[in-house]
Parts: C-alpha cells; structure tokens; sequence
C-alpha cells in the first residue's frame, strides 16, 4: 500500500467519521442523562405539589370533622329537647284528661245538689 494523496485523504475521512461518530454518541448519552436529571427534577417538584395539595385536603377533611361533629352535638340537644316536648305534652295530657274528669264529676254533683234543693225549697228556683 503506497502512500498516496488518495490514501492518505481516504485515512483523514475516516479518521474524521470516527471521531464524529464518537462525539455523537457522547454527545448523545450526555443529553440522555441531562433529560433523565431534567424529568426528575420535574417529578419532584410534581411530587411536592401533591403533597403541598394533599396536606391542604387533609387540612380541609378535618375542618369538615369538627364542624360535622359540633352539629352532630347541635342535633343531639334538639333531639333531647324535642323528647323533653313530648313528654310535657302527655303529662298535659294526662292533667287534661284529670281535669276533665274532675269537672264531669262537678258538673253531676253540681246537679244532684240543685235537685236536692229544688226539693227542699220548690219555690226558690223561681224567684
């Protein structure tokens, strides 16, 4: 093989090819790792904002407990109170039904008496 002008030109272009070759491939690899390291920081900045939203829920979710809890205790008392109401409307009831008895048994004693007395005095309902 003589070293011809030929030779040597073929030589620099593969020489040229290779290195180019090798630059592309690092070049290459570099720009992978450089987008692996760019997706992670954006992973992780995703992962914080969900955590930052996840505490907000959670935040929220117990807010909404204790509220629910405080009108769970509001709804207890108006529960007891509307049980308080119908017990007083039986006992009045109950008075009532007393009442009414007591005064049927007035009114009939009351009668018999203006009998008795219509007997006794006959001429005094008249006046």
């Amino acid at each position: 093989m003589q070293l011809t002008v030929e030779n040597v030109v073929l030589g620099l272009t593969l020489v040229s090819l290779m290195v180019s070759i090798f630059y592309n491939i690092r070049n290459a690899r570099r720009n992978e790792t450089k987008d692996h390291r760019d997706e992670s920081r954006i992973e992780l900045a995703d992962a914080r904002v969900e955590a930052k939203e996840a505490e907000e829920v959670s935040k929220q979710l117990a807010q909404l407990n204790t509220e629910m809890q405080k009108q769970s205790v509001v709804i207890a008392n108006v529960s007891n109170g509307v049980i308080d109401i119908r017990a007083d409307f039986r006992s009045q009831g109950v008075t009532i039904q007393s009442l009414t008895e007591r005064v049927t048994r007035v009114e009939e004693s009351s009668k018999q008496a203006h009998k008795r007395i219509d007997r006794i005095d006959p001429h005094a309902r008249a006046e």
